[in-house]
């Protein structure tokens, strides 16, 4: 059976993980919760786990598949990331949201609403991307 921290490096081999996808995904393999200390505090010294690395890689991977920015704030706070972190993230400050719901709305929808329930299933669907309530309103008229 692998060490916790070969555990915790296969883990981040894969793909960036913040502190609290890290310790959950160590629980759930069975190790000890001293274990799982030590080697979260390991890997950050090592630089293997960086938090502002992490959060930056999943605006960028969260922008790309086309979500806006309610819901990728609630995603990385579920995941741990302080606000703090997020909002002093590069991707973040230098994001488009007017122009990528813009290029959203063009990929998805072919011509303008024709009626009050499209406009409001287009909208229900800009929400559940994560647009807030000005931009969908800006987008959609």
């Amino acid at each position: 059976m692998p060490s916790v921290k070969e555990k915790a490096i296969a883990l981040l081999a894969r793909r960036e993980h913040s502190q609290l996808e890290l310790r959950k995904k160590l629980q759930l393999r069975g190790f000890a919760e001293n274990e799982i200390q030590s080697t979260l505090e390991w890997v950050k010294n090592k630089g293997y786990q960086d938090e502002a690395r992490f959060c930056d890689s999943y605006i960028r991977q969260r922008i790309s598949a086309g979500f806006g920015p309610v819901r990728i704030q609630k995603e990385l706070v579920e995941r741990g990331v302080s606000k703090h972190l997020l909002e002093a993230s590069e991707p973040w400050q230098s994001a488009d949201w007017q122009g990528q719901i813009e290029r959203l709305v063009q990929r998805r929808f072919d011509t303008p609403c024709q009626s009050r329930h499209e406009y409001q299933k287009r909208a229900r669907f800009l929400m559940g991307r994560g647009f807030t309530i000005d931009q969908i309103i800006q987008v959609l008229k």
